[in-house]
């Protein structure tokens, strides 16, 4: 994963794009509203 995680952001410096990193917590307000917050994430 890391390395996978280093060429999206090595790609994304290249051609002076920006990368969105979003932190969802899971339980937070339920398990099933935190599936459908990280389902809108992508």
């Amino acid at each position: 994963m890391t390395a996978r995680l280093t060429k999206i952001f090595d790609d994304a410096h290249a051609s002076k794009k920006s990368v969105l990193v979003a932190y969802v917590c899971v339980g937070d307000p339920s398990v099933e509203a935190s599936v459908k917050i990280a389902l809108a994430c992508v």
